[in-house]
């Protein structure tokens, strides 16, 4: 390393922490993102478990419509035979 009071050492000396907060800087944004992608994420996660749900009772009611309608229709089979 040169003398302190040289021109030389404290360019090198900035230049170094400049490119340090540059890279920090960098970073953050990295964790930033990463951030953003997490919470799309999360949200579709919650988004599919609360459709799944809903479609899960929806079939059921179906089911069940269905099972009554064809139920319904053996019953009038047998009391009109």
């Amino acid at each position: 390393m040169s003398d302190y009071g040289s021109t030389s050492y404290w360019i090198e000396k900035c230049t170094t922490k400049a490119i340090a907060f540059v890279d920090k800087i960098d970073y953050m944004q990295s964790i930033e993102s990463f951030g953003l992608t997490a919470a799309t994420m999360g949200g579709g996660f919650f988004g599919g478990i609360l459709i799944g749900y809903v479609l899960k009772k929806v079939i059921k009611k179906v089911a069940v419509i269905i099972g009554l309608f064809l139920a319904a229709l053996a019953y009038i089979q047998y009391c009109y035979e």
